[in-house]
């Protein structure tokens, strides 16, 4: 189905990145409303240039949420990384990139788990095997 989209362009247009969900670990205490879902995305670049990242990826995150519809956003550092807690009405998503290929979404209920408490999880990651 890629393909076909991708000939239908033409030559004008060229992949640009592809972002994929790499892996997603579900932490939880037997409650359901109490689980976080740790993510770790990847990005593919082609015709992009990886070099443009600075910061927090946050095309990358559009794959699991979009952060412009996000009620508040509250910019921090993870380690030495620029990361962001975005709140929507439901659901918490602390975001960070370790780089321009991989970056890492902790989604959580924030009625059932505190900001705190995913920050020091954040806080103990190691970064993804490239």
């Amino acid at each position: 189905m890629v393909q076909r989209v991708e000939n239908a362009l033409g030559d004008d247009f060229k992949k640009q990145s592809k972002t994929e969900v790499a892996a997603t670990l579900v932490y939880g205490n037997g409650e359901e409303d109490a689980n976080i879902n740790y993510h770790i995305l990847k990005t593919t670049y082609y015709e992009a240039d990886p070099n443009e990242i600075t910061g927090l990826n946050i095309d990358a995150l559009n794959v699991l949420f979009n952060p412009e519809s996000a009620n508040s956003c509250e910019q921090m550092k993870i380690q030495d990384w620029d990361a962001a807690l975005y709140k929507t009405k439901s659901r918490g998503y602390l975001c960070w990139t370790d780089s321009p290929e991989v970056s890492y979404v902790l989604e959580y209920n924030p009625q059932t788990i505190a900001d705190e408490e995913i920050i020091k999880m954040a806080e103990s990651a190691e970064p993804y095997e490239k």
